[in-house]
């Protein structure tokens, strides 16, 4: 990414997840396990050794098990955080030179339950058709409630939700007369 985009890109991410507001927008983690598996993700190291960490200065409520929206910028491609699903408020952001890069630096895990494209609609539509992902929004697009929800590869295995949602779990049966 040239310089001076990533920078645009951090500011963006970083009052985006300002807005998430826990206790309001942002709900609590399932359990006391979850927040400390989420958090072990914030720890130094995690998201690699050019990581820029800029968490939500934003007070927790006293119940519940809150972690503050945290984004952390300049991953490095083989590092946990870029690896593994996270399941919580944080947001990994890795550079990419062009689309091709993109799409190989998006590829290079072995979950794909979802993913985002920003761009120029035909570019967008073209990068998410190579992406090996179960879901993909393109700029921002709007949540569909019949859409199939589940990923590729370790990650979502099956669809729930709409028609193929309830193919995957009907067994079908042919009878012969």
């Amino acid at each position: 990414m040239p310089a001076g985009k990533i920078e645009h890109v951090e500011e963006l991410a970083t009052a985006a997840a300002a807005k998430y507001v826990p206790g309001s927008r942002l709900g609590p983690l399932i359990s006391a396990d979850q927040r400390k598996e989420v958090e072990s993700f914030l720890e130094p190291g995690a998201g690699g050794a050019d990581a820029v960490t800029v968490t939500s200065p934003l007070e927790l409520p006293e119940r519940g098990y809150y972690v503050s929206p945290t984004v952390i910028s300049r991953v490095a491609p083989d590092s946990r955080l870029a690896q593994e699903e996270v399941f919580g408020p944080v947001l990994a952001v890795l550079a990419a030179r062009s689309d091709e890069d993109a799409v190989a630096l998006a590829n290079d895990s072995i979950y794909g339950l979802g993913g985002a494209v920003w761009g120029p609609d035909e570019a967008a539509l073209d990068v998410a058709g190579r992406l090996q992902t179960g879901q993909v929004d393109i700029n921002g697009g709007a949540f569909n409630p019949a859409a199939p929800f589940g990923g590729y590869k370790q990650s979502g295995i099956g669809r729930e939700i709409g028609e193929y949602g309830i193919a995957d779990v009907l067994e079908i049966k042919a009878v012969q007369r």
